[in-house]
């Protein structure tokens, strides 16, 4: 046989193999992706990723609130590193109990940076002491999502 026959062989091998690579990999990421959205029950949200290395507190951490009323909340948020864009999600609230949190920024500071939330409740709330949930979902480089949350306590009267 010739040398050219058999470098052709080899390099013609060597593209096989780095295509089923390609491929594999690609498969797997697929798989962790459907895998991921699967394990999640119809309307389940997935609240917290174990990878996640950033962290948030709500001040107050309890409070208590009249018809009527408004109530302001401060979401202090810690990155995992600065530079991130994040999403903050309230969960559900009793019923004639509205809360809008105000985004302040789109990026985050190593130092953290506090989101005011507002709650306001009307006439005819529901009564009673709730825990509420804020999913805190941060976007790291090469767009993957990690979410952790924190909770405060409201108490409607």
């Amino acid at each position: 046989m010739n040398k050219n026959y058999k470098y052709k062989i080899n390099k013609f091998r060597n593209i096989i193999i780095v295509a089923v690579l390609i491929i594999l990999v690609l498969f797997g990421w697929l798989f962790y992706k459907w895998y991921q959205s699967e394990n999640l029950k119809d309307g389940e949200v997935k609240i917290f990723d174990e990878k996640a290395a950033h962290s948030c507190f709500i001040e107050p951490v309890s409070a208590a609130i009249k018809a009527g009323e408004k109530i302001d909340y401060s979401i202090k948020l810690k990155p995992s590193e600065s530079g991130n864009s994040y999403k903050l999600i309230l969960g559900d609230l009793p019923s004639g109990v509205s809360g809008k949190i105000e985004k302040s920024s789109e990026l985050l500071s190593d130092s953290g940076i506090s989101v005011p939330l507002k709650i306001t409740s009307f006439p005819g709330s529901q009564i009673g002491s709730f825990t509420i949930v804020v999913i805190y979902e941060e976007t790291r480089m090469f767009g993957e999502n990690l979410r952790n949350f924190c909770r405060f306590n409201l108490m409607v009267r």
